[in-house]
Protein backbone atom coordinates (compact mmCIF):
# COMPACT_ATOMS: atom_id res chain seq x y z
CA UNK A 1 0.00 0.00 0.00
CA UNK A 2 1.42 3.63 -1.07
CA UNK A 3 0.53 6.61 1.51
CA UNK A 4 0.04 9.91 -0.54
CA UNK A 5 0.75 13.26 1.71
CA UNK A 6 -2.93 13.52 1.82
CA UNK A 7 -3.52 9.46 3.05
CA UNK A 8 -0.95 10.42 6.06
CA UNK A 9 -3.14 13.93 7.16
CA UNK A 10 -6.03 11.77 6.86
CA UNK A 11 -4.73 9.02 9.05
CA UNK A 12 -3.25 11.69 11.62
CA UNK A 13 -6.77 13.28 11.66
CA UNK A 14 -8.84 9.91 12.23
CA UNK A 15 -6.48 8.82 14.55
CA UNK A 16 -6.76 12.44 17.05
CA UNK A 17 -10.52 11.93 16.98
CA UNK A 18 -10.51 8.44 17.96
CA UNK A 19 -7.88 9.05 20.60
CA UNK A 20 -9.38 9.72 23.74
CA UNK A 21 -8.88 13.17 24.88
CA UNK A 22 -6.92 12.58 28.19
CA UNK A 23 -7.05 16.52 29.67
CA UNK A 24 -10.26 15.94 30.69
CA UNK A 25 -11.68 13.51 33.32
CA UNK A 26 -13.87 10.78 32.31
CA UNK A 27 -16.58 10.83 35.15
CA UNK A 28 -17.60 13.77 37.36
CA UNK A 29 -16.91 12.55 41.03
CA UNK A 30 -19.15 10.65 43.27
CA UNK A 31 -20.06 9.64 46.12
CA UNK A 32 -23.07 7.29 47.09
CA UNK A 33 -26.61 7.87 49.54
CA UNK A 34 -29.55 6.85 49.99
CA UNK A 35 -31.00 10.09 49.55
CA UNK A 36 -30.79 12.64 46.83
CA UNK A 37 -32.51 16.02 45.82
CA UNK A 38 -32.73 16.64 41.86
CA UNK A 39 -30.62 19.49 41.01
CA UNK A 40 -31.63 20.87 36.93
CA UNK A 41 -28.90 21.12 34.65
CA UNK A 42 -30.09 23.30 31.60
CA UNK A 43 -28.90 21.80 28.32
CA UNK A 44 -30.21 24.05 25.86
CA UNK A 45 -31.77 27.58 25.56
CA UNK A 46 -32.35 28.71 29.41
CA UNK A 47 -35.45 30.69 30.40
CA UNK A 48 -35.18 34.53 32.15
CA UNK A 49 -34.41 34.73 34.74
CA UNK A 50 -32.16 31.25 34.93
CA UNK A 51 -33.07 28.16 36.13
CA UNK A 52 -29.68 26.71 36.17
CA UNK A 53 -29.29 24.63 39.39
CA UNK A 54 -32.74 25.36 40.26
CA UNK A 55 -34.03 21.87 42.42
CA UNK A 56 -37.37 20.04 42.28
CA UNK A 57 -40.39 20.56 44.72
CA UNK A 58 -43.95 19.41 44.24
CA UNK A 59 -46.68 22.86 43.95
CA UNK A 60 -49.73 21.28 45.67
CA UNK A 61 -52.55 20.93 42.84
CA UNK A 62 -55.28 18.60 44.83
CA UNK A 63 -55.17 16.22 47.84
CA UNK A 64 -52.42 14.03 47.57
CA UNK A 65 -51.19 15.64 44.18
CA UNK A 66 -48.54 17.71 43.26
CA UNK A 67 -47.23 19.29 39.77
CA UNK A 68 -43.15 18.21 39.69
CA UNK A 69 -41.75 22.04 39.43
CA UNK A 70 -38.32 23.88 40.07
CA UNK A 71 -38.01 26.41 42.53
CA UNK A 72 -34.39 28.79 43.38
CA UNK A 73 -31.99 26.26 45.46
CA UNK A 74 -32.09 27.90 48.39
CA UNK A 75 -32.01 27.62 52.15
CA UNK A 76 -35.65 28.53 52.51
CA UNK A 77 -36.40 26.47 49.15
CA UNK A 78 -34.47 23.04 49.81
CA UNK A 79 -36.08 20.91 47.08
CA UNK A 80 -38.01 17.71 48.05
CA UNK A 81 -35.59 14.59 49.20
CA UNK A 82 -35.96 11.18 46.66
CA UNK A 83 -35.07 7.89 46.89
CA UNK A 84 -34.67 4.79 44.72
CA UNK A 85 -37.32 2.50 45.55
CA UNK A 86 -37.24 -1.28 43.95
CA UNK A 87 -35.50 -4.24 45.00
CA UNK A 88 -32.44 -4.86 43.43
CA UNK A 89 -33.85 -6.84 40.64
CA UNK A 90 -36.31 -4.25 39.68
CA UNK A 91 -33.30 -1.53 39.78
CA UNK A 92 -31.02 -3.62 37.45
CA UNK A 93 -34.25 -4.05 34.87
CA UNK A 94 -35.71 -0.45 35.03
CA UNK A 95 -38.49 -1.69 36.58
CA UNK A 96 -37.98 0.19 40.00
CA UNK A 97 -39.85 3.75 40.93
CA UNK A 98 -38.33 7.23 42.15
CA UNK A 99 -40.15 7.79 45.78
CA UNK A 100 -40.02 10.86 48.04
CA UNK A 101 -42.05 11.03 51.61
CA UNK A 102 -44.97 13.20 52.51
CA UNK A 103 -47.24 13.97 55.60
CA UNK A 104 -45.60 13.84 58.87
CA UNK A 105 -44.18 11.27 61.47
CA UNK A 106 -45.68 9.14 62.32
CA UNK A 107 -47.81 9.16 59.59
CA UNK A 108 -45.58 9.15 56.43
CA UNK A 109 -46.69 8.07 52.83
CA UNK A 110 -44.60 7.10 49.68
CA UNK A 111 -45.11 10.06 47.36
CA UNK A 112 -43.85 8.83 43.62
CA UNK A 113 -42.56 10.73 40.58
CA UNK A 114 -45.35 9.82 37.88
CA UNK A 115 -45.06 10.80 33.88
CA UNK A 116 -48.30 11.15 32.46
CA UNK A 117 -48.60 8.60 29.51
CA UNK A 118 -48.65 9.90 26.01
CA UNK A 119 -50.13 12.02 25.03
CA UNK A 120 -49.73 13.67 28.28
CA UNK A 121 -46.50 15.08 29.15
CA UNK A 122 -47.18 16.16 32.65
CA UNK A 123 -44.53 15.08 35.90
CA UNK A 124 -46.18 14.95 38.99
CA UNK A 125 -45.17 13.75 42.43
CA UNK A 126 -48.21 12.25 44.11
CA UNK A 127 -49.47 10.24 47.10
CA UNK A 128 -48.40 6.81 45.59
CA UNK A 129 -46.13 4.61 43.44
CA UNK A 130 -44.16 6.07 41.23
CA UNK A 131 -43.78 5.53 37.55
CA UNK A 132 -42.04 2.78 36.79
CA UNK A 133 -39.00 2.90 34.74
CA UNK A 134 -38.24 6.69 36.12
CA UNK A 135 -34.71 5.74 37.62
CA UNK A 136 -31.05 6.89 37.92
CA UNK A 137 -28.82 6.23 34.86
CA UNK A 138 -26.47 3.48 35.29
CA UNK A 139 -22.85 2.73 34.50
CA UNK A 140 -21.94 3.18 31.39
CA UNK A 141 -23.04 6.42 31.31
CA UNK A 142 -20.55 8.69 33.17
CA UNK A 143 -23.09 10.88 34.61
CA UNK A 144 -25.83 9.80 36.91
CA UNK A 145 -29.31 11.51 35.98
CA UNK A 146 -33.04 11.27 36.22
CA UNK A 147 -34.44 8.81 33.36
CA UNK A 148 -37.77 8.52 32.37
CA UNK A 149 -39.58 5.91 30.32
CA UNK A 150 -39.75 6.02 26.53
CA UNK A 151 -36.14 7.46 26.54
CA UNK A 152 -37.69 10.86 27.43
CA UNK A 153 -36.06 13.66 28.81
CA UNK A 154 -36.91 16.56 30.18
CA UNK A 155 -38.44 20.17 30.32
CA UNK A 156 -39.33 23.00 32.32
CA UNK A 157 -41.88 25.29 31.30
CA UNK A 158 -43.78 28.38 32.66
CA UNK A 159 -47.13 27.00 33.08
CA UNK A 160 -50.38 28.38 35.32
CA UNK A 161 -51.24 25.88 37.67
CA UNK A 162 -53.96 24.84 39.76
CA UNK A 163 -52.99 27.55 42.50
CA UNK A 164 -50.35 30.15 40.14
CA UNK A 165 -47.75 30.54 37.66
CA UNK A 166 -45.08 27.96 38.37
CA UNK A 167 -41.61 26.34 36.27
CA UNK A 168 -43.47 22.89 35.92
CA UNK A 169 -41.34 20.22 34.85
CA UNK A 170 -42.96 18.07 31.33
CA UNK A 171 -41.15 15.38 29.28
CA UNK A 172 -39.90 15.59 25.72
CA UNK A 173 -40.48 12.49 23.49
CA UNK A 174 -38.13 11.25 21.10
CA UNK A 175 -38.70 13.55 18.04
CA UNK A 176 -40.30 16.03 19.80
CA UNK A 177 -39.07 19.77 19.36
CA UNK A 178 -38.78 21.97 23.08
CA UNK A 179 -41.80 23.54 23.06
CA UNK A 180 -42.00 28.06 23.20
CA UNK A 181 -41.23 29.12 26.47
CA UNK A 182 -39.87 25.72 28.07
CA UNK A 183 -35.24 24.76 28.21
CA UNK A 184 -34.48 21.25 28.30
CA UNK A 185 -33.39 19.95 31.37
CA UNK A 186 -30.92 17.26 32.71
CA UNK A 187 -31.98 16.57 36.59
CA UNK A 188 -28.94 15.53 38.15
CA UNK A 189 -28.69 13.39 41.86
CA UNK A 190 -26.96 15.78 44.92
CA UNK A 191 -26.68 13.76 48.01
CA UNK A 192 -28.56 14.50 50.90
CA UNK A 193 -28.98 13.54 54.78
CA UNK A 194 -32.60 12.12 54.49
CA UNK A 195 -35.59 13.43 56.69
CA UNK A 196 -35.61 10.55 58.77
CA UNK A 197 -37.89 8.57 57.29
CA UNK A 198 -36.85 4.64 56.85
CA UNK A 199 -37.66 2.70 53.79
CA UNK A 200 -37.41 -1.12 52.99
CA UNK A 201 -36.69 -0.76 49.63
CA UNK A 202 -34.62 1.87 48.83
CA UNK A 203 -31.00 1.69 48.06
CA UNK A 204 -27.87 2.88 47.87
CA UNK A 205 -27.10 4.82 44.43
CA UNK A 206 -24.49 7.43 43.11
CA UNK A 207 -24.78 11.02 43.80
CA UNK A 208 -23.16 14.25 43.20
CA UNK A 209 -21.46 16.10 46.58
CA UNK A 210 -22.48 20.09 44.73
CA UNK A 211 -23.44 19.60 41.67
CA UNK A 212 -23.56 23.72 41.50
CA UNK A 213 -19.80 22.81 41.93
CA UNK A 214 -18.88 20.52 38.49
CA UNK A 215 -18.57 22.24 35.71
CA UNK A 216 -20.82 19.43 33.51
CA UNK A 217 -20.11 21.03 30.20
CA UNK A 218 -16.45 18.43 30.28
CA UNK A 219 -18.80 15.25 30.18
CA UNK A 220 -21.87 13.90 27.32
CA UNK A 221 -24.54 12.33 28.36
Amino acid sequence: MHYTAATAILAFASAAVAAPQLDKPLAPPWIQSTNFRLVANVTGADLVPSIQNYVVTSVHVGAGQGAAALVPNDATNPGRQFYVNGTAEDVRYNRGTVQSSGGAAPNVYPYGIQIAPAPGTAVSINAGLGTPGVGLERFPSPVTYLTAPEAATYVACNERLTFGDAIALNVLRTGEAVPAGCAEVTLLPECSAGDGSVHETENIVQCYADVAAIDWSLYIY
